[in-house]
């Protein structure tokens, strides 16, 4: 095989978080330092919603 690469990978978990709206912030900054990717966010009243696949590894103690 020309330009084959070995890709390692890992296993992510499929996150949602409901929070307050205005400490929405915070639980963003949280789940992107542990490496995750946001995929979906949404506002409905007072209430923010977000969607997230992060690494297995990284959600280890993390709690709320």
């Amino acid at each position: 095989m020309i330009g084959a690469q070995q890709q390692v990978l890992e296993p992510l978990m499929d996150v949602e978080v409901v929070v307050k709206k205005d400490i929405y912030q915070g639980v963003m900054s949280g789940i992107l330092k542990r490496r995750g990717s946001i995929t979906k966010t949404e506002t409905k009243g007072d209430l923010f919603s977000l969607r997230a696949d992060v690494p297995l590894r990284e959600m280890f103690g993390y709690a709320m």
